[in-house]
């Protein structure tokens, strides 16, 4: 039986795994892989926990080869790992929870390094397959498992991280549904990081029906980070499912309003976005994806209802096909911005923390480059306000252009995104240096040139970009944010 120690080594994702462990090629870059690895397998996939010795060896092989990939720099030795990782993917048997969990790491892992396409392909793989197993069902975990309740609780998590991936890339695509939203799932809810990691998995694990009736309970319940990090993808499968929609009644969108407001309010205490980071400066990672995601589904929902218009003149330079904006049929547009703006304002607040960016996922690029596109909005239109309130978007632009900047260090896509949202923000801030007195620095804005690497990627475009004339929906001396 393995221990803890080899599988960190060996392992990039689930408990079931094979005890060889290669040292002559990991061991050389040990130091490095675990330093670059461990964020992505702890926050999307599983900590490895006791292992089977029935495991096939070739399931080793694919994970050694899929870390290799990821912790290497661009360049032929990386394309070479690539396609060896692809290759032991095709090669392997395919309907196996492992080989599920391998094709999951490596979809997020391409979605990282900007190529969407193929992580997108890879994800679809990796939940066919787990819907052919029958992952989603109640009863797998525990016929898989055969009375490991470590078993049946890697099970559970792998299933919801497919669904957590599968929601946030849908909501890059902005599709209105994914299939592991639609497949009638009633998996058991997962335990917190910490009991999983201390083999201490409950033995009988609440259900979504159990979380959704702890509200009216009259002692309060407290669920782990996890469940709460399912909750926010739930919701945000909501607002998905009407977003793009001109005929949406006003009242599904007041409903889909309150349950996102409702997730806030009924949050414990020590689930709340102050008490995410512990005294030592530990974040709950899973805590801090729920209230991102909580925010960003706010941004969906209200942005494109409210008279805030898309930033700056360039028409292919930041996100996405369904950005257009349209009237809202409760015309109440003002308090749809409000509300955009205030999400916004929360994320910028999330990225504040001063935390090592490494340990976020790749998917946190999306949220905060939605977040900067509202608060360039409200910055154009606060350029004709005061000085104060255009320094306070100033800081929160910098703020996201940095927490990319330094996530571009390990997520290519990062960087391609924060090239884009430079060039928006330099239309709309280079103009007030000749209208205020505190200059914004050059240097904060740099690389003017297109970049072609953003036109491989599907998420750019997604914002309809119009020109600044058009931002003239709002009363700039409502609200200073």
């Amino acid at each position: 039986m393995a221990t803890r120690q080899d599988a960190d080594v060996v392992c990039l994702v689930g408990s079931t795994v094979a005890t060889h462990r290669p040292d002559a090629v990991v061991d050389g870059a040990n130091e490095t892989m675990e330093w670059r690895q461990s964020p992505i397998r702890r926050r999307h996939t599983l900590p490895p926990s006791l292992s089977r010795s029935g495991a096939q060896p070739i399931l080793c092989r694919i994970k050694l080869s899929i870390r290799l990939s990821i912790t290497s720099t661009a360049g032929t030795s990386s394309d070479m790992m690539r396609e060896g990782t692809e290759r032991e993917l095709e090669d392997g048997e395919q309907n196996t929870p492992e080989i599920v969990q391998a094709l999951l790491l490596y979809a997020i892992s391409l979605c990282g390094r900007n190529q969407t396409q193929k992580g997108q392909q890879m994800l679809a793989r990796a939940i066919d397959s787990a819907i052919n197993l029958g992952m989603h069902r109640r009863d797998f975990a525990a016929l898989h498992a055969q009375h490991d309740s470590m078993e049946e609780e890697s099970m559970r998590r792998t299933w919801y991280d497919l669904y957590v991936a599968d929601g946030l890339s849908a909501a890059v695509q902005r599709k209105s549904d994914f299939r592991t939203n639609t497949v009638g799932a009633d998996v058991l809810l997962p335990c917190d990081d910490s009991m999983y990691d201390n083999g201490l998995c409950p033995l009988n694990p609440g259900s979504r029906d159990d979380f959704e009736n702890s509200v009216f309970a009259d002692e309060e319940v407290v669920f782990s980070s996890f469940c709460y990090r399912i909750e926010a993808v739930r919701l945000l499968s909501r607002v998905l499912a009407i977003t793009g929609a001109h005929g949406v009644h006003r009242d599904k969108v007041q409903g889909i309003d309150s349950a996102l407001a409702a997730f806030m309010h009924n949050l414990p205490p020590s689930k709340s976005e102050a008490e995410i980071i512990n005294t030592f400066g530990e974040i709950d990672e899973l805590m801090f994806q729920a209230h991102t995601i909580i925010q960003y589904a706010t941004i969906l929902l209200h942005f494109p209802r409210g008279n805030l218009d898309s930033p700056g003149p360039f028409n292919t330079d930041v996100p996405g096909d369904n950005g257009a904006k349209f009237v809202c049929p409760c015309t109440r547009q003002h308090m749809h911005s409000v509300k955009a703006i205030d999400a916004s304002k929360a994320l910028s607040m999330l990225a504040a923390f001063r935390t090592p960016v490494q340990k976020h996922s790749p998917f946190l690029v999306y949220p905060l480059a939605l977040g900067a596109i509202v608060q360039l909005s409200t910055s154009a239109i606060h350029s004709r306000g005061s000085t104060c309130c255009i320094e306070q978007h100033h800081d929160r632009i910098k703020l996201i252009l940095g927490v990319l900047k330094t996530l571009g260090r390990y997520w290519p896509i990062a960087e391609v995104v924060l090239r884009a949202l430079k060039r928006v923000a330099r239309s709309v801030f280079q103009p007030l240096r000749k209208e205020h007195s505190e200059p914004v620095q050059q240097d904060d804005f740099i690389d003017s040139a297109i970049d072609p690497a953003m036109t491989g990627s599907p998420w750019l475009g997604n914002f309809e970009l119009q020109d600044l004339n058009g931002l003239m929906g709002l009363d700039i001396n409502g609200y200073c944010l």
